[in-house]
């Protein structure tokens, strides 16, 4: 009896999920409990038992046709889906999901590294296994967190913020921790809290380049300008883009600004912050957040001899931003009159710490951002 109702609740969820043929956007859950994301797993296995005409999956199609943008600006993937049919397919997902299982219930937490060299022999790159890992994300609809995947850390957060993920505790203070500031960790907890220091802190300076966040670390930003320092460290990992996101969510009256290199890729991380990315996943849409680009502009480049000339990847990225409608048109005006890239550090370190430290905060009162 007991088994025909974890069936019934099985196959009650699996039927939750068997969207309709429309324009309608998919959602996961970031996150939720564990058991819940085991039973997910169990009912899809369930049926899989259980097929009689067919073998096969139903799995939201993460194809280009299938994206499109949201009303909130977003790029999402719409409700549309594809069969996986082949044998290996198939067999290849429910590898992972046994590998997924079983972390669960063991309350174990990796990395898509660590599942790659365990399935080595399975998978025939990082990337094949990645792929497959987000056919998962799309079947359960629940985020690689809540599967007890993680990403390899590579964010840090400094500045006027409070990193709370025990309320019994008294948090990680991220004024007092030097130069790297706070590494952000590949798996964050549900109950994390992040909390300005003051309310006079009304800036976040998102950074691409670390050792340039470094820099203003170590010449302590926040004391001139109150704000939160933040890097992904070139384009933002999933880690990075959730805690952006939590800061925004629980702070929103603080304004994000974008100081990246004066170039068409410093322009493509600002778009990834600002409206997400297809490659990222299912699991990491709704991780958006406004953002201003504080710089590099042209204008910030008063050295010729810092710049180069653009590459052809550039001039080919540079017209893929220059059609693509969420750019905003004040960033496709710099990005037309973007003829030579500089990298943030190559200003950077031509100046001091304290005139570089003083033209942010001035660019950001005086409101010289686009």
């Amino acid at each position: 009896m007991e088994d025909e109702d974890a069936e019934s609740k099985c196959l009650s969820w699996l039927d939750a999920m068997n969207f309709k043929e429309t324009e309608e956007f998919v959602a996961v859950d970031v996150f939720i409990e564990q058991r819940e994301v085991v039973s997910r797993i169990e009912a899809l296995v369930l049926v899989l038992l259980n097929a009689r005409e067919r073998l096969g999956l139903d799995v939201v199609s993460r194809s280009l046709k299938n994206s499109a943008v949201s009303k909130s600006q977003t790029v999402r993937l719409r409700s549309h889906q594809k069969l996986v049919h082949r044998p290996q397919a198939i067999a290849e997902i429910l590898k992972v999901l046994a590998f997924v299982h079983a972390l669960l219930q063991e309350r174990k937490h990796v990395t898509q590294r660590d599942i790659y060299y365990c399935l080595i022999k399975d998978f025939r790159s990082q990337g094949h296994l990645n792929r497959t890992i987000q056919e998962c994300v799309c079947l359960l609809h629940c985020s690689r967190m809540a599967m007890n995947i993680s990403t390899t850390n590579r964010g840090f957060v400094a500045g006027c913020l409070l990193w709370e993920e025990d309320m019994d505790l008294q948090g990680v203070d991220c004024r007092a921790l030097g130069c790297q500031g706070y590494a952000i960790p590949g798996m964050l907890s549900s109950d994390l809290k992040l909390r300005r220091t003051s309310a006079d802190v009304r800036a976040i300076v998102v950074v691409e380049k670390d050792s340039v966040f470094q820099q203003l670390c170590e010449s302590r930003l926040w004391e001139i300008l109150p704000c939160i320092l933040i890097t992904g460290c070139g384009f933002p990992d999933a880690a990075t883009r959730i805690v952006l996101w939590k800061i925004v969510s629980e702070n929103p009256e603080l304004v994000v600004y974008g100081l990246v290199d004066h170039n068409p890729f410093g322009v493509s991380i600002l778009m990834t912050y600002k409206h997400g990315s297809r490659m990222m996943g299912l699991d990491m849409f709704q991780f958006t957040v406004p953002i201003a680009w504080l710089g590099l502009h042209a204008s910030d480049k008063n050295d010729s001899t810092l710049s180069l000339p653009l590459s052809e990847r550039d001039i080919a990225l540079k017209e893929t931003l220059l059609s693509t409608p969420m750019v905003p048109q004040a960033w496709k005006e710099e990005l037309t009159a973007m003829k030579r890239k500089t990298e943030l550090q190559a200003v950077y370190n031509a100046f001091t710490a304290v005139s570089n430290v003083s033209e942010i905060a001035r660019k950001i009162i005086s409101k010289r951002y686009i």
